[in-house]
Parts: structure tokens; sequence; C-alpha cells
């Protein structure tokens, strides 16, 4: 059976940058490659009716950027059958813009009259999606499809579609210089006869990326300087998440003051994504998911909680504002440009495309002019006073990055899309392919390459989790290795093209290794041994870090870790003080220094919650954290307010608090933050006043721990107590620390040596051990 030519129809994004969209006729199977929609209001989606008669077998998506995601829910309406592929980041991101797009949609200040969809249009939509892993082939019929890194943002791909009529390789977006967040480029080993790329920077050659941040940076530290406020508008995906790392970095190397960065628009919900698909980010982005909390917010990165901050937002100088839309065409950034640009001391610094109709661009058109400084923004003409200027921080190649990939696949047939006439005249002048096409919107391109044979694929050896564990836990001492030498290790075969690829894909599923950002062939060695439910627990709940952070809120001596290597093993325990008394963890190894600390930690937590669980009343108040309120105020204003000695506890469920007033103790309530736990004791305190014994009325021995020992004492059920005390610290701050002992006839009961900030909290947790040792 004849199968006909390979055929391409362009229904949108081939003469301009939006609304991209191809379809792919081949082997008896269509294939629609994305649908975005257009920044011109007029006419915002492809022309879809070149798909009237057509029977779709399967929508492709390359990466979530709207000019190629924001016309799916239309085409879903006339399609609601057929599924849609996209990377799991992508499906995560285009949800976020998907809920952003309708609220704009139904409010009154939309630029289309007539709503492109609604939520029920999205939500089937969304029903649909398929998620596809990078480099994993997907078969229809004849026809395979692999999705494969492409760099540019998170989840971007290019698609092969390689059948027996010929193979095409739909670029999309795409980068080729590693970025802070996602890894460069690594190009693709395939047969490719027709390649489809995008030409956005067609004709031009990117400065010199570094530079161009430094010079950012710079303009950011002047102004800072100066108490000046700076507006960066970004694009909600992948160029907030660079500038966002880029002021982190600059912070922590000192280029620029410690203010705040204040993270506004859709950018928030994005930054949240990063978290989830580890595999997808750069290795940098990845270390500070796995030990910084949040990889991009911190202290003084934080995102605008309402609407109703932004005001007070602008009251603050020096800062930085960091928002979407990176237009300035809408969202917060056209609010915060509204404020700023009539302020001198301000600037608004642009990092990347601008529309020929947006406000960002009629800023820029500023440059050099003295009079007539006006831009309008929402309907609103202001008058320019402020800084401004543009950097540089593309995520697509540029001219000669495109010439390289094109040179690499050697495609027999070039097609140029998704950019104006001059970037495709540019591209076409820098490579020599015999049959290049510079499509336009409406564009059919039929081409007919010799029948390839049927690819028979040569054999992957089976490699088991647990071998290629082992085998890579004994070459940790390496920290980094050519795929090439470690698959032939570990198959005992020399493999390359998808062989090799299929291998190392497999190792990095398993999180045993990871690629370099720069130097694709080389693979950095991640893990030494399969990551457990348990281990997988560990890392997600980081408990170190609760640990450290408990510690710090309870205001305890800070843990101690221990820990040795012992031939490919680290062997580690942590202690810590806590009311005068050291707890120490269990004994803990793995092959991974890190998670030996992750286990101790876990185990100290586990004895701090047993002992506390155990020997006192815990009362957890988590849940009414919010109903408390000022507890502590309520309490002064009563007049009751004799002194009182707090005690926190470091506990993983949170901070544990308890107060002695006059001889007697409260219960230890748990709360998630110290002043919470604080303003539980008040509010215990408030209950006894209205309802209980006075403050001033005689403590019971239950409460009074050194009056149980008097009358212990009294009754002749020891013959004696003590306290053995000393003092040291300064005087405004004193620390009482020793230990206490009772007595009866020859044996000598002595409490674990303890500290406290006052004489009688010191005899109060003495005596209560002292009682504890005794019952």
């Amino acid at each position: 059976m004849r199968f006909p030519d390979m055929k391409v129809s362009f229904l949108g994004g081939a003469t301009d940058i939006g609304a991209s969209s191809a379809l792919l006729e081949v082997c008896g199977k269509s294939f629609l490659v994305d649908c975005g929609v257009r920044f011109d209001p007029a006419r915002p989606l492809p022309n879809l009716d070149e798909l009237d008669g057509i029977s779709l077998d399967a929508i492709l998506v390359t990466h979530a950027h709207s000019d190629h995601t924001g016309g799916l829910p239309v085409v879903h309406a006339s399609f609601p059958s057929v599924p849609i592929y996209m990377t799991p980041p992508t499906l995560d991101l285009v949800t976020i813009l998907y809920r952003d797009a309708l609220k704009i949609m139904s409010s009154e200040e939309r630029e289309v009259e007539v709503p492109l969809y609604g939520e029920e249009h999205v939500a089937g939509m969304l029903d649909m999606v398929r998620t596809i892993p990078m480099e994993e082939p997907l078969n229809f019929g004849a026809v395979t499809i692999s999705w494969l890194p492409a760099s540019h943002i998170l989840g971007a791909a290019m698609i092969h579609i390689s059948s027996p009529e010929g193979s095409v390789l739909f670029t999309g977006d795409y980068s080729v210089s590693p970025q802070l967040s996602v890894p460069g480029l690594r190009r693709p080993q395939i047969h490719v006869d027709m390649l489809i790329t995008e030409t956005t920077y067609g004709n031009r050659l990117h400065a010199d990326r570094e530079a161009g941040e430094r010079k950012l940076i710079q303009r950011i530290a002047d102004v800072m300087e100066r108490k000046g406020r700076v507006l960066i508008p970004a694009f909600a995906i992948g160029r907030a998440q660079e500038v966002l790392l880029l002021l982190k970095r600059a912070m922590q190397q000192r280029l620029i003051p410690e203010v705040p960065v204040f993270v506004d628009g859709m950018v928030r919900a994005v930054c949240g994504v990063y978290s989830k698909h580890e595999r997808y980010v750069s290795r940098h982005l990845r270390h500070e998911i796995r030990t910084a909390g949040h990889p991009f917010f911190n202290d003084l990165i934080r995102p605008v909680a309402s609407p109703k901050d932004r005001e007070g937002i602008l009251e603050t100088s020096p800062c930085i504002i960091v928002s979407s839309s990176g237009m300035l065409n809408g969202g917060p950034s056209a609010f915060y440009a509204r404020h700023m640009l009539r302020n001198k001391n301000d600037a608004i610094f642009i990092t990347g495309y601008q529309d020929e109709e947006s406000p960002g661009r009629a800023l820029l058109n500023l440059a050099g002019k003295k009079t007539d400084r006006f831009i309008k923004i929402g309907g609103e003409q202001i008058t320019v006073e402020a800084e401004f200027d543009t950097y540089s921080l593309s995520a697509h190649a540029d001219r000669l990055q495109m010439a390289g990939l094109v040179s690499a696949l050697s495609p027999k047939t070039l097609v140029l899309v998704h950019g104006d006439a001059e970037a495709k005249s540019g591209l076409m002048q820098s490579v020599g392919s015999p049959d290049i096409v510079a499509a336009d919107n409406g564009s059919i391109v039929v081409r007919t390459y010799e029948k390839s044979k049927p690819v028979i694929r040569s054999r992957v050896p089976a490699v088991s989790q647990e071998d290629a564990a082992r085998l890579i836990q004994s070459l940790r001492q390496n920290k980094t290795m050519e795929e090439a030498r470690l698959v032939e290790g570990l198959t005992g075969t020399v493999l390359a093209g998808d062989s090799l690829a299929s291998v190392t894909r497999r190792l990095v599923d398993w999180g045993l290794v990871t690629r370099d950002d720069e130097r694709p062939n080389l693979l950095h060695i991640e893990t030494p041994e399969v990551e457990s439910a348990e281990q997988e627990r560990l890392r997600k709940e980081n408990p170190k870090g609760r640990l450290l952070e408990a510690c710090m809120q309870a205001g305890v001596s800070m843990p101690k870790f221990a820990t040795l290597k012992k031939g490919l093993e680290y062997h580690c325990t942590v202690s810590v003080s806590v009311m005068g008394q050291v707890f120490e963890s269990d004994g803990v190894k793995a092959f991974d220094e890190k998670l030996s600390e992750q286990m101790a930690a876990d185990s100290l937590l586990d004895s701090l919650d047993a002992h506390f669980q155990k020997n006192g009343q815990l009362v957890d108040v988590r849940a009414l954290e919010a109903s408390i309120g000022n507890a502590k105020g309520r309490y002064l204003e009563r007049g009751a307010s004799p002194a009182m000695d707090f005690l926190f506890l470091p506990l993983r469920s949170g901070i544990a608090a308890s107060a002695t007033v006059q001889g007697r103790s409260t219960p230890f309530f748990i709360a998630g933050l110290k002043k919470n736990a604080e303003q539980a004791v008040y509010h215990h305190l408030l209950t006894e006043l209205s309802t209980g014994p006075r403050h001033d009325s005689a403590p019971s021995p239950a409460d009074n721990p050194k009056g149980r020992l008097n009358e212990m004492k009294q009754q002749h059920l020891i013959d004696d107590f003590g306290f053995e005390c000393q003092v040291s610290g300064p005087a405004h701050e004193p620390v009482f620390s020793g230990h206490g002992w009772a007595r009866k006839d020859d044996r000598i009961i002595k409490s674990a040596v303890m500290e406290a900030s006052s004489k009688k909290a010191f005899e109060q947790m003495v005596a209560r051990e002292l009682n504890r040792s005794m019952s």
C-alpha cells in the first residue's frame, strides 16, 4: 500500500511570531503541532478552517508559551476526542496560563469582544491531555513520535516524527546556550528529512549574555544606591525565573545590596512548578530545589500575597519588582509602571521581546528623545521621567546557533517559520541546504523522500536499577564520567545513538546521573544507590532543615552533627541539648553524606517527640492558631503579669511552649511558630484567670515539682534533696546550670545536667526530672 507523500500545512505562526500551528499528514495519519494565539486581538487564532474534513489522530505540543498553546481549547471544541500530548512540566504550566486567560477574558478589560473559550472548553481540553516524558517514543501505526529537549523554557521540546515516508523535526522555540533554570541544547542524534525551524533571531547574533547580565546588575545597583525602585517586566514562564535567579546570585555575591524583591502576577504560580520537575531543570536549580526549600523565594525574594499589597510596595524604597506581563500590556507590571515612570529615581529594565504595538516597545522607542516622552499604558498617557533600558536575556537561538543545528542535522528540506522576512532571509544566507522554504501563513509544503526501510533498532541490553546503583555507587569518587564509557561499563557493550540514549535515560529517571548543562555527553554521578520510598520521604520532608529551624525558634543550642566516612559509607549521629538534657540520635549510615545527616536528624526528631509525649503534657493547638489572637495583650490588660519563665521545645510537629508562673507550670502547647505557641500559653493563663485558680493562689504540688519533693521529704519518702547550681554568662543574660539530687537511705538519685535562664526555673526543671526518675 502506498501512502500519500509527506505534507505540512502552516496554519499560523510561520510569517510572524504568534499563533504557531502546523498540520502534518504522513502515512495516513494527521497530527496538529501546536495551536497558539497572536498578540493581535483582531486575528488571535491560526486559520483553523484548514482542519475541515481532517481526521486528526493527535495534537502535539512543543512548549507552554501562549503563542504555541493558547488556541488548544478552540481546537479541542472541534475535536473533543483527540488526545493532546505534551511533557509533564508543560501541562502544569499551561494549566496556570489557561486559568489566567479565563480571568482576563471574563474581565471588562479584555481586548477581544467575545471570549475565545470558556471554562468548560478548558476543562474538557485538559482532560484529553496525555503527558509524555522526554525521549520516550510514542507510536501511531508506522509513525513514531519523540519529544527531545529544546532548552528554551521548562519542559520545552522539539518534536521528531519518523515514518517510512520520511522524518520531520519541529524545533518549536529552542535555545542552545545553557540558562540558569534549564540546561543548554543537546543536539539530537537523529535522521531528519525535513527540518522545520523557528527563525525568531535568524538575522541577529546575541550579545555576550554574561556581559549583559553584569550590565543589568550594575544598573540595578546604581538605582538601589540612590534609593530608587526597579521594575523588571518579565514573561511569567522562563524569563522571570531567570531574572529571579540572577538577582538571587547577585545578592549572594554582594553585587547588589540585600533589598526586598517583590514577585507579582502569574510569575508567582509559575515559580512553584519547577520544584515538581527536577529532571527538566539545570543542575544549579536542582541544587537549589534540594537545599533551599524553594528554588526562587527566600526572606528577601518573596511573592506578593494580595493585590491590596501593591500600594504598600510602591511605598517601599529601595526595592525591586519582578512582574508579568513582560510587555507592560496588562497585569501588575502595567500598574507598577504607571506609577514608577513618573519618578526620575526609578527605573524600568526590559529583558524580553516587545511586540510592535506593546507599551514596552513604545517605551523603548523613546530612547534618545529629549522631549515628547509620553507613552500610554492602560489608556492613560504618562510623561516618562524614569530611567529605562533593555537587556538581552534571550531564550532563543541566534543566527549562528541555528546555522549550527542545520549543519549538524543536514536535512534534505529546510523550512523556516516563526520569524519575519528579515530573520528568514538572514538565516537563509547562513546555511547551504539545497531545498529551503521560507514559509508563510497558509503555505503548504509537500515532499517525497526515498522510502525508508523499517528501522531495525538494536536490542538495548537489560539493565536493572539495583545493578546500576551498585556500579555507580562504586564510582562515586569520580563525580563525573563520559556517557559512553559509563554505559559500556554497565552493559558490557559499546552502544551509540538511540541505544546509548535509552540506557542513559533510565539512569537519569532513576536519579543516578544527570547530564551536564554545557557538555551533554558528560554525566554527573548523583546518587550511589536507588532512592527508596523512605529516602524520598526524607528528601521531601527535609528533617535536618526542620531540626535546625525548630532549634533556632526554640532558642536552644544548635544541633551538633558528627559524620565519619568509613569506606563508601557515611556514619552519622546528631545531638542537641534541650532543657539541660542531651538528646542523641541513633547511629545511622548511608552512601550519601547528606542522606546520612537527614536520617540522623529524622531519628533525633523522633526521640524528642517520643520523650516529651511520654513525660510531659503536650497540647496540640496548631489547628487553633488563627483563633487564639493576641492572648498576651489581653493577659497583660487584665493586670495579671507576675514574672514567668518560658521553656521552648523543638519538635517535629512544631514548637512547644510552657511557662512557670509562681512555681506553677503550664502544659506544653505545640504550634507551628514560636510566637503562636507562646500566645497559646497566655490563652491558657487567661482561661485560668476566668475559670480556674488565681495566680496568687497556692500552687498544688502536682504543678510544683519542687513542692512535690518537699512533700516527699515530709512523708519520709526521701531523706533529703538539693541543687548544685553554677551561674555563668553576662549579668543581663545569666545561665543557671547544674544538677539536682535526692537521697533515700544510701541511695542517691541525680538528675542530668540542665540549664535555665533563672534560678527558679532551673530548680523547677531539675525537680521535675527528679520526680520522673523516682516515679
